[in-house]
């Protein structure tokens, strides 16, 4: 059942949730057309089958703008 894997959505639910943030973040900063960001690649080998995912987004260490890349 689905239950044995709940805990794996929930770990993917996060990594999307993170993301979306980050997505946000830079919808209301216009100004900024790129950024570097860091984040956590989490990996599991499940029934033969290696699964990776990003499951935590930390805030951007360089920003881009029209001004050129800026360090945060």
């Amino acid at each position: 059942g689905w239950w044995k894997t709940q805990w794996l959505v929930r770990e993917l639910f996060d990594g999307i949730t993170e993301i979306e943030h980050f997505n946000f973040l830079m919808d209301s900063h216009p100004e900024y057309d790129l950024a570097k960001i860091k984040y956590k690649v989490t990996t599991y080998e499940m029934d033969g089958k290696t699964i990776k995912f990003i499951s935590k987004v930390y805030k951007p260490f360089q920003i881009h703008s029209k001004d050129g890349w800026k360090v945060k």
